[in-house]
């Protein structure tokens, strides 16, 4: 009860810091649309749902093939990510051990610091980054679609990016989550046609995971017209106007997640 406790009190001070920057910009009026905030609001509340629902089902899975255990035990959860690893290096950061696997420097440093700060609670604020990054991804990718293809045909899109194959890495524990919200970042000044704001996006995510390295790959794309043609197609509305095809792939994806979650967790 006391980890648990200590475990909430520590997600608070991070959404209490998260808040304070929030409205520090909207002082200083960065954040000039006034309906940003709650849009943003909204679809934030839409990624924890998909976020907690998916970690519903990892639990419910993992108690049905190996036995009971805590829903707030992110790490035995998610042990098919190699979290453990993930968590030690974290909690005991040493330079030389924060290169393994897909990890970079920065993210178990910054985990690593925010820990000395909030009660050493590793492994929820490695959590608490993933679903704060989830929160973040889903912003910015709503944020293009919607200028470009429509609030309706936006969300059509982002509901069938919520349940793509492995969408639920998003909310684990491990870099994955972090990387992506910097990719995206950088996609977003990309966007705008900030070439530094791409570049220190792009920098970022390289030295949280070694996939950030996509985020150079973005630039020849998106300047060939790739990610136009994306668009385009997004809206056309090829198969977001089709409400049956539309639930038929929903149902599809559903049902291929659950069979990935289920085989990752017999280790199979």
């Amino acid at each position: 009860m006391g980890n648990f406790i200590g475990g909430i009190g520590a997600a608070f001070i991070m959404a209490a810091a998260a808040a304070i920057i929030a409205k520090f910009f909207a002082e200083i009026n960065v954040i000039k649309d006034k309906d940003a905030p709650k849009r943003s609001a909204k679809v934030s509340l839409a990624a924890v749902a998909v976020g907690g629902a998916y970690l519903f089902v990892i639990a419910l899975m993992f108690n049905a093939l190996k036995g009971s255990t805590n829903f707030f035990d992110f790490e035995t959860l998610f042990d098919f990510f190699g979290t453990g690893s993930v968590i030690e290096a974290c909690s005991d950061f040493h330079i030389g051990s924060a290169f393994g696997g897909i990890m970079m420097p920065l993210y178990p440093a910054l985990v690593h610091a925010a820990g000395l700060i909030v009660f050493e609670k590793y492994t929820l604020i490695a959590e608490f980054v993933s679903f704060v990054s989830a929160c973040v991804s889903a912003c910015l990718l709503y944020s293009m679609l919607e200028k470009r293809i429509g609030a309706e045909k936006s969300a059509d899109v982002m509901l069938i990016a919520a349940c793509l194959p492995c969408a639920f890495m998003l909310f684990a524990p491990t870099c994955v989550s972090p990387a992506l919200a910097l990719i995206l970042c950088a996609l977003y000044a990309l966007s705008k046609g900030s070439a530094r704001a791409f570049i220190i996006s792009a920098a970022a995510a390289c030295l949280v995971s070694k996939v950030g390295i996509a985020a150079f790959l973005l630039y020849p794309l998106y300047k060939r017209g790739v990610c136009g043609a994306v668009v385009g197609f997004l809206k056309s509305g090829a198969f977001t106007d089709n409400e049956t095809l539309k639930k038929i792939i929903l149902t599809l994806l559903v049902m291929i997640n659950g069979v990935i979650i289920c085989c990752l967790i017999r280790g199979i």
